[in-house]
């Protein structure tokens, strides 16, 4: 069995603000999809879902239980069921195990709420649709090193301990100064590195990696995926390395996915 690591918040998937409630919690889903060598290729985007909190197993099992028998007497929409709970309303989302002969059989294969707003209010525009429900997303990982900030170079594997000894250098590439105040570096799994501080015109400065804490930005020996964001959570930069030899600082090129 392989273990699951929590990493973090991120706060720039895509989807829309939904009013807040208690008894939910509604989320979307990033993956990180590597090939054989460790190489970051793609992102797999799940929509939105969620799960009930506070409730207690035997509630959401009678809950489930119930849209279950609703889909076996052909009562859901689209594997959906509209639905009020506690003042909230929920599309209750239940899909069945698929038999052998390609139809819809007796068991839960999964189930879960996504929560659409308040009772007496109005709901938002853009609801969830079914069709976006079960499906994945592969989201192409854009290898951009342009402007106005690029990343000119790196040390993933310093000689000896590493913490605090990585460091990654990025270069202002325009002839303006740029405010570095929440912008942030993360790795291939999206582990963040906060920056601070400015670079002048055309400036290349070093930022040292402080691996403050388990959740924050690590550079791999082996693969590796330096990502640059700015204040809003806009992609600026992505460079990929491979190996990276004790002591090896790395250069990068600066190309744009674009071109």
């Amino acid at each position: 069995m392989r273990n699951v690591n929590f990493l973090g918040f991120k706060f720039d998937l895509r989807g829309n603000e939904i009013p807040n409630n208690p008894n939910v919690i509604t989320l979307q889903m990033l993956q990180d999809l590597t090939n054989v060598r460790g190489e970051l290729v793609a992102q797999l985007f799940k929509k939105k879902g969620g799960f009930f909190v506070g409730s207690s197993p035997e509630c959401e099992m009678a809950i489930g239980t119930v849209t279950f028998y609703e889909s076996l007497d052909g009562r859901l929409k689209q594997d959906k069921r509209r639905t009020t709970i506690n003042g909230g309303i929920y599309d209750l989302v239940l899909f069945r195990n698929i038999t052998v002969e390609g139809n819809r059989g007796d068991f839960i294969r999964s189930f879960f709420p996504i929560f659409l707003g308040n009772e007496g209010k109005p709901l938002p525009d853009n609801l969830p649709d079914s069709s976006d429900i079960p499906d994945v997303i592969v989201v192409p990982v854009d290898i951009k090193n342009d402007k106005p900030v690029a990343i000119v170079e790196a040390l993933p594997n310093p000689a000896g301990d590493d913490e605090g000894k990585e460091w990654v250098k990025l270069q202002n590439t325009t002839d303006e100064e740029i405010d570095l105040t929440g912008w942030e570096m993360r790795d291939k799994e999206a582990r963040p590195e906060p920056l601070s501080g400015t670079l002048q015109p055309n400036e290349t400065k070093q930022f040292f990696i402080s691996r403050s804490n388990s959740l924050s930005m690590q550079l791999g020996n082996k693969t590796g995926l330096i990502s640059l964001y700015d204040r809003e959570s806009k992609v600026v930069a992505n460079v990929r390395y491979s190996r990276a030899d004790s002591g090896q600082i790395i250069r990068f090129e600066r190309t744009n996915s674009e071109e």
